[in-house]
């Protein structure tokens, strides 16, 4: 596990090369043939500039529509239109809206290669066949709001220019929402392309996939997964909360990396949870996360920015539901993560790893009652403030020979000072044998006082009452630092 993850910061341009590939797209349709309107006894066209467009307000059923490398400078507007066969607008622009109300399309719908310059919509859409948004292009938002897709779905390498909200959805097939390697190599900026997103009330039945995405911003709310999801080194730039986000299947976090705070707020988790590599580098709020039926999590080489895992004592009338609390990670959330993530290290024998997690989670809690209040003798304060100087909560066996020997050398010179009369006083007669004799017996009376069962007149006649003191204080406390120094030199059996 490391504490050393940097946070990520998006190279390259901004969205300025989508507007001039806008804006040159548009130019390019100068040179069609002819300016048409759309009629409904006219389903096909290719190389057109369409002006205006039928009535479909009043159609109820169209066997098809096909446009190629049509420039539409009209809004088009399909409001409870069924659409029979395909619709297939492919390599085209839309200067005005397109939306889409109320209705079924039979066979497979294709805007790859299109590029939307104004708002779309599809709203109470049945999608019955293939959705192909490959390579599109959106200049403004995009909702899709009680749509049904039947079959695969692809936004593969799909640029959203504004935020793309799916409410109220269900897939019932695979979907896609990748950026390919080849897409990534060709434009030379895997994440330039950002993709603002919002899922509320969608349950996906099958295998998703978001792999290579940059989300600025991202949430999931009431949001179903089924099936396999898959954020393989994905960028996550904002606060991120997967809010009673159900996976219940493998959902696959390999890679990603969290530049801000990630919250799995009342997230259930049937099966397991890979943070293979995975980077917390604004911290991860487990507190409430529910594992169901055989749920795990694979954490695998997790880093946690720990200096960036920033949490604060509850404020006054704090609610993890309302508002934007849920981005304010309190001192319980923390420690209960580290103790989720513990345990989870354990369920899979990694003791090295829970040790680590272990310390967080002391730490967490020695914070917890500082910030709370609590008097350094109050609780466990005092316990485990002593814990984390004298071995960081069993890990360090360094730390603890360093008190040792500090406290050890230290109170032995009390001690020495306090006795009523000195075995040994070197003058400046002493010769160099009887000097180095006396040192010897110095150390002799030291390593015996390091002793803490050592005889309480070990040297002899020469004790006081004050050293008497000062000898029984300092055996407590060598005797409970080798304890914490032994229970650091033998951690990997703790648990």
């Amino acid at each position: 596990m490391s504490v050393n993850s940097k946070a990520y910061h998006p190279k390259g341009p901004s969205l300025l090369p989508l507007y001039e590939l806008i804006k040159q797209k548009r130019e390019s349709y100068n040179g069609a043939a002819e300016e048409v309107s759309v009629f409904i006894n006219t389903p096909y066209y290719e190389n057109r500039i369409i002006t205006d467009q039928y009535d479909f307000l009043t159609q109820e059923l169209v066997e098809s529509f096909t446009a190629l490398k049509c420039l539409f400078k009209c809004k088009l507007d399909f409001e409870g239109t069924d659409i029979v066969g395909q619709l297939r607008i492919t390599d085209s622009f839309f200067e005005k809206e397109f939306t889409h109300y109320g209705a079924t399309i039979e066979e497979d719908v294709k805007f790859n290669k299109t590029i939307f310059n104004d708002v779309v919509m599809f709203s109470g859409v049945t999608f019955e066949g293939t959705v192909d948004f490959y390579d599109a292009k959106f200049g403004q938002s995009v909702k899709f709001i009680g749509c049904t897709f039947n079959k695969y779905v692809s936004f593969e390498n799909t640029v959203f220019g504004d935020k793309v909200e799916f409410v109220r959805c269900t897939f019932e097939d695979a979907a896609d929402f990748r950026l390919t390697d080849s897409y990534r190599d060709k434009t030379e900026m895997p994440y330039y392309h950002p993709m603002n997103c919002s899922f509320k009330d969608t349950t996906f039945k099958k295998k998703v996939i978001f792999y290579h995405r940059h989300f600025p911003e991202c949430t999931f709310e009431n949001t179903k997964f089924e099936g396999l999801v898959d954020f393989y080194n994905t960028r996550f730039n904002a606060e991120t909360r997967f809010y009673k986000t159900d996976f219940l299947e493998t959902a696959v976090f390999s890679k990603a990396v969290f530049s801000a705070a990630v919250v799995f707020h009342y997230a259930k988790v049937a099966k397991n949870m890979i943070l293979r590599e995975t980077a917390f580098n604004g911290g991860v709020n487990m507190a409430y996360i529910n594992f169901i039926s055989d749920g795990f999590l694979e954490l695998f080489g997790l880093n946690i920015d720990t200096k960036g895992f920033v949490s604060v004592s509850a404020p006054l009338n704090y609610d993890i539901d309302q508002n934007d609390d849920w981005k304010t990670v309190t001192h319980y959330q923390k420690r209960e993560t580290y103790r989720i993530l513990k345990h989870e290290s354990l369920k899979q024998n990694n003791r090295i790893q829970a040790l680590a997690y272990h310390a967080l989670e002391m730490e967490a809690y020695r914070i917890e009652l500082r910030d709370n209040g609590c008097k350094w003798y109050e609780n466990d304060r005092f316990i485990t403030g002593f814990n984390r100087l004298s071995n960081n909560y069993g890990l360090s066996w360094r730390r603890g020979l360093g008190w040792l020997f500090g406290i050890s050398v230290l109170g032995f010179i009390v001690y020495w000072l306090l006795l009523s009369s000195r075995p040994i006083i070197p003058t400046l007669d002493t010769t160099l044998s009887d000097t180095f004799m006396s040192v010897g017996k110095v150390i002799g009376y030291y390593l015996q006082f390091t002793n803490p069962a050592h005889d309480i007149e070990f040297m002899e006649v020469y004790s006081g009452s004050w050293s008497y003191a000062t000898d029984i204080l300092v055996r407590l406390i060598v005797g409970l630092l080798i304890y914490q120094t032994i229970q650091a030199f033998r951690k990997y059996g703790r648990f």
